[in-house]
């Protein structure tokens, strides 16, 4: 049992042994994988690219011919790559199938050539119960089939965040201060929580034994005659709710400290308010003080507030050219550019 409550593994070190090991048993997944990386990236810039399309279509009154044909190339661009994705999805998903039978297949042979010890030994329990959890297949997948997915996702997020990161920083490059800010106070929340599972791991462990045991020798026909001669039912009952309501604790510990993570990844700053409409909750922040709160239905009822006003001088520039023309605000002085910037906070309860 290691003293100092640290992995003796991290988890970059977990997924680099996956992927030797994958890359060793199927290589056509990994290959794969790494295809739905440029695919992924590809559909989410003309996602964007749609949408700013649309906007400059709009703004410059294009013709409709050509804010069709334009429509429809990225449309059907889109839709090509979501079919060549979904393809890969489903061929790849038998591949990994086929990869973590291999994996069960090298855990069961380490376990039948391990001395008694071993399987007696506390930290080998443990480590055999995350090993059959790694492997236990539920609707999604095993975990050791999602890990590689995992990763692939943490690299698409990456290019993601430069690519987008760059435009954003054009804008206001103190909204990159706040995203890398954000994301480390996330990175290390998440940290400690792995650290608080990994400290408490033998606990977790040894109730997850007892009540798969329970639940498993319950329903064993074998032993149902003893069951009923010794009137064990009721006994098994109350140990599985006991060890039940025990796991529930913990596992209410761990939803707490994921709970913290999560409201980091709720805060959402919004300097155009179209966005501020799909928000729960609107905060308004004038000169330091917030001076309104509501969703966007609330405060919009509110002509005399500052939310209405942001609202219809923002509006009033979508509905135009910008050019200063048919009374729409010029270039030069937008009214937005002397009012103090709104604030929004995405609520999850």
């Amino acid at each position: 049992m290691n003293k100092n409550n640290k992995p003796s593994y991290t988890i970059w070190n977990n997924m680099s042994y996956i992927l030797k090991l994958q890359w060793k048993t199927a290589k056509k997944s990994v290959v794969f994988l790494l295809l739905t990386i440029p695919i992924t990236v590809g559909i989410t810039v003309l996602t964007a690219y749609l949408t700013k399309s649309v906007v400059y279509n709009v703004i410059n009154n294009a013709g409709i011919q050509k804010s069709i044909i334009s429509l429809i190339i990225i449309c059907l661009a889109i839709t090509l790559l979501k079919i060549l994705q979904q393809a890969i999805g489903t061929y790849n998903s038998a591949l990994m199938a086929d990869f973590r039978r291999e994996v069960t297949y090298v855990k069961n042979k380490k376990i039948l050539y391990t001395d008694y010890e071993n399987i007696e030994n506390p930290e080998c329990r443990y480590l055999l119960h995350q090993a059959n959890q790694a492997l236990w297949a539920t609707g999604a997948g095993a975990a050791i089939e999602r890990a590689p997915g995992i990763l692939v996702q943490i690299i698409i997020n990456i290019i993601n965040f430069f690519l987008f990161g760059s435009l954003i920083s054009i804008i206001n490059p103190y909204l990159i201060i706040v995203l890398i800010a954000v994301s480390a106070i996330n990175y290390l929340l998440v940290a400690g929580i792995h650290k608080y599972q990994y400290k408490n791991r033998i606990e977790t462990a040894e109730l997850d034994r007892k009540l798969w045991y329970i639940a498993y020798n319950s329903g064993d026909i074998s032993g149902a005659k003893d069951i009923r001669l010794f009137n064990m039912q009721s006994w098994f009952s109350r140990l599985f709710q006991r060890f039940t309501k025990e796991r529930l604790a913990w596992s209410r510990k761990i939803a707490a400290r994921h709970y913290i993570a999560n409201v980091i990844e709720t805060v959402f700053i919004s300097h155009r308010l179209s966005s501020c409409r799909f928000c729960d909750k609107i905060l308004v922040i004038d000169n330091g003080k917030i001076v309104q709160e509501g969703s966007h239905s609330e405060l919009i009822k509110d002509e005399k507030g500052l939310y209405y006003e942001l609202w219809n001088a923002q509006a009033q520039y979508y509905a135009c050219q910008g050019d200063g023309s048919s009374g729409c605000p010029s270039q030069k002085n937008r009214p937005l550019d002397n009012l103090d910037i709104t604030h929004s906070l995405r609520t999850h309860m």
